[in-house]
């Protein structure tokens, strides 16, 4: 199923991303920018566990299966990807986010019961106050096949010309 990168998808969210940093943070600098491409076979010092990072991976549960990941789109039955299980997918345990609490979500129901439970949302609309530690499950495998610097500068290319915006076949 193709995912269509045009506004108000991707784009959109960039575009109103950097509005936001100008117009309400008064930041005049370049739009920030990680290059995901670098890091696809080494530790990403993004999320590394080092008091800099966002934090590490999640406690590795071993036996699970992998993940339906639905995205997160206000649609009946939304379109998902399947990924195996990856390296973590317990609670966070290194660096500075190991303590901190999330209050939203999941926006959609989990579909996994075979590593932490979470709660369904008690909201209907997805934004039902819901406390819970952060879970990672770090999974390589969609960075290695979306990521690569032919992908990204393909990516680009299109989302700044005039072309159609580029669209992604996940099946």
């Amino acid at each position: 199923m193709p995912r269509d990168f045009s506004s108000p998808g991707i784009g959109g969210f960039v575009q109103l991303f950097e509005t936001a940093l100008r117009e309400e943070c008064g930041y005049s600098g370049h739009q920030p920018y990680w290059d995901w491409a670098r890091w696809l076979d080494k530790s990403n010092p993004l999320y590394d566990g080092s008091a800099t990072s966002l934090s590490g991976n999640g406690k590795y549960i071993p036996d699970r299966n992998g993940t339906l990941q639905a995205f997160p789109i206000p649609v009946l039955n939304p379109p998902a990807l399947y990924t195996s299980p990856g390296t973590g997918g317990g609670y966070i345990y290194q660096g500075p986010l190991v303590n901190w609490m999330m209050h939203l979500g999941p926006y959609y129901n989990q579909t996994v019961h075979n590593g932490i439970h979470v709660n369904p949302n008690p909201g209907p609309e997805g934004l039902g106050y819901n406390p819970r530690h952060i879970i990672r499950d770090f999974n390589n495998s969609l960075l290695q096949d979306f990521n690569t610097y032919p992908a990204l500068t393909s990516l680009i290319t299109k989302l700044t010309s005039k072309a159609k915006p580029p669209s992604i076949d996940l099946d």
